[in-house]
């Protein structure tokens, strides 16, 4: 029985080890990877193989309502602002309004 160690046949990486008696599979070699990183398999040894860099951190759809509340939060605050300001400009047209009627009666 031997140990043998497979590769992916289409990219070259290390898929995992196991025994089988004499009988070597096609995608397979007998050179143990020992500790590279990312083994791959260039046809007579192991290399170390790239390194993934981490993907980079995409909103999910939770991050994205978040965002859409929050910006509606704040789009709602405005536009309490500004009915108060309208609010508190209209309320001193009145009494304008009501000072030039008492002037003019």
């Amino acid at each position: 029985m031997k140990k043998w160690y497979l590769y992916d046949k289409d990219s070259n990486t290390y898929k995992f080890s196991y025994i089988l008696s004499d009988e070597q599979p096609d995608n397979s070699t007998d050179v143990d990877p020992g500790d590279k990183v990312n083994p791959k398999w260039n046809g007579s040894d192991w290399v170390d193989g790239p390194v993934s860099e981490p993907a980079p951190n995409t909103p999910t759809e939770v991050d994205k309502l978040k965002l859409m509340v929050g910006n509606l939060v704040a789009e709602n605050a405005k536009k309490d602002q500004d009915i108060k300001q309208l609010q508190a400009m209209a309320g001193s047209l009145v009494a304008q309004v009501a000072e030039l009627n008492k002037g003019g009666k």
